[in-house]
């Protein structure tokens, strides 16, 4: 899994087709003109500490009339791992060992009350992170209803 892809299923957009067909490519841009700022920025809020990383860059949204599809990924990090399948996948307790590695040098980190040096570190692991999918499809139909309200209320479907 280098790419994490969300499908959102929007039954409204049928009505919009049949109906007004023409508007279907006005109420699309307008869907996907929002997911991509609001969703970017859901991303940036929720990711934290992944902030300083390049996911939140990599989120794409696509509006079809089978409903949004999104896209996040691939991120790299400053080593050229993808750390989107460790973000949306968890990972397990494990051990980093830096001269297993074949690394000369010890881990190096900051902290509030000084720094940290060591040669193996006993990670506790990283849950997965499914709330930010859950946001990013509430999102989408928050979104993909909004913009169909008011094509409703103008008397347009």
């Amino acid at each position: 899994m280098s790419v994490v892809n969300i499908s959102v299923p929007i039954e409204r957009f049928q009505e919009v087709i049949e109906k007004i067909p023409s508007l279907m490519d006005d109420v699309s841009r307008a869907i996907g003109r929002r997911l991509a700022t609001e969703g970017k920025s859901l991303l940036e809020g929720e990711l934290g500490r992944y902030q300083t990383g390049n996911m939140a860059s990599t989120y794409r949204a696509y509006v079809s009339a089978d409903g949004v599809r999104m896209e996040i990924g691939p991120a790299f990090d400053d080593k050229g791992h993808n750390y989107v399948p460790d973000v949306f996948g968890g990972v397990p307790e494990h051990i980093i060992d830096q001269k297993a590695l074949g690394r000369k040098w010890p881990m190096r980190w900051s902290h509030v009350g000084g720094s940290g040096v060591a040669w193996k570190v006993n990670h506790p692991g990283q849950r997965a992170r499914t709330d930010i999918i859950e946001a990013l499809k509430a999102l989408a139909r928050q979104v993909a209803m909004e913009e169909l309200l008011s094509l409703e209320l103008l008397g347009v479907i």
